[in-house]
């Protein structure tokens, strides 16, 4: 709801639907954010749909995801077209 690209990093088992998230990357802005853990259990924030990376140029997200997640590292700019 935010407008930003994240990654799912756990679940919360009492609601499957407000699992912990590292967003990433601001679709209204066009760059990245700061690397964070949101725990939407206890966020106002949510998840609004599931999204393709490569929609957004992200081609290598699936193997830079555990940098952004274990590191907050941002993933490099030549994975993203």
């Amino acid at each position: 709801e935010s407008e930003r690209l994240a990654i799912v990093s756990g679940h919360n088992e009492e609601m499957l639907i407000r699992p912990r998230v590292h967003p990433f990357f601001s679709i209204r802005t066009g760059d990245w954010v700061a690397i964070e853990e949101v725990a939407l259990a206890a966020d106002a924030d949510r998840i609004v749909s599931r999204e393709s990376p490569r929609r957004w140029g992200f081609a290598e997200l699936s193997r830079e995801w555990v940098q952004i997640v274990t590191r907050g590292k941002r993933p490099t700019d030549s994975g993203r077209r």
